[in-house]
């Protein structure tokens, strides 16, 4: 299991900008992206497995799978959630990496650039009450989920 709490009020360029009693909180992401690469998905989820948050039998190649659970915690109509429709990505063309840089540890994420193509499925209205549950990667064999950017 691994958590991230976001707030839109914390700077995405420099996150020790914000309330200071949500310095542990990461800031909003303003643009749209994958929260993983295909090969950042496969170290996190080894580094998981590594440390007895997923069993090592989840963590097999061909069985892996990251999900994430995503909601409100405060009702927003500035920045609503939408989703990219996997089928309406040119995966090689559309994504790009790049780090994130958090204290001494960094990660990869992967950035969307525009296409016209792009199929989107939005969430204007959400409330706090309502969670979307979506595969983030998946690389098990027939799945119609991302395996990775």
């Amino acid at each position: 299991f691994n958590a991230t709490f976001r707030c839109s009020a914390r700077d995405n360029r420099d996150s020790s900008i914000g309330p200071p009693e949500l310095k542990t909180w990461s800031s909003a992401v303003g643009r749209v992206h994958a929260d993983f690469t295909r090969e950042s998905a496969m170290e996190k989820i080894d580094e998981m497995a590594a440390d007895g948050r997923v069993p090592e039998t989840f963590a097999a190649k061909g069985n892996r799978a990251i999900v994430n659970v995503w909601r409100l915690l405060t009702q927003s109509q500035h920045a609503p959630l939408a989703f990219l429709h996997p089928n309406s990505l040119d995966p090689d063309r559309d994504p790009f990496p790049y780090s994130l840089v958090h204290g001494r540890s960094a990660g990869v994420n992967a950035s969307i650039a525009h296409n016209p193509n792009h199929d989107w499925v939005l969430f204007p209205e959400m409330q706090p009450d309502e969670a979307v549950l979506f595969f983030n990667f998946d690389d098990r064999p027939g799945s119609p989920a991302p395996a990775g950017v």
